[in-house]
């Protein structure tokens, strides 16, 4: 994704990339109950796993400057995914949003907003 700058005219100038300073203050202003943080794919919490909460992932490894972004959100067992690109979890996503039980189901959401090689 993509934020656009503003310049000293408040015109609309360059898109830069989204980065995760750009999502907390997001996350801030919508006021996102439950939020547990901004993880890449690779340093997702190991411990106190929550049965309520809403996160923001990079599918890129924490060595790499990041590739794109997805979220989540668990509610008491029902867990919802969604990618703007209409894929799967990764495996270490999907592993991490069951921790807490491997019956949960993840919903998925299939509907692609976003073509590949877009920004």
């Amino acid at each position: 994704m993509w934020s656009k700058s503003s310049g000293r005219n408040g015109r609309k100038e360059n898109l830069k990339p989204l980065t995760n300073y750009d999502l907390e203050e997001l996350v801030k202003l919508l006021k996102i109950r439950n939020f547990r943080g901004i993880f890449m794919r690779d340093t997702l919490p190991n411990e106190g796993i929550k049965e309520t909460e809403v996160g923001i992932v990079n599918l890129d490894s924490s060595s790499g400057k990041g590739t794109h972004w997805v979220c989540y959100s668990k509610n008491k067992g029902k867990i919802y995914y969604f990618d703007s690109f209409g894929l799967d979890p990764p495996l270490q996503l999907q592993e991490y949003l069951k921790s807490r039980n491997k019956k949960d189901k993840v919903e998925l959401s299939t509907f692609k907003v976003q073509d590949f090689g877009t920004q």
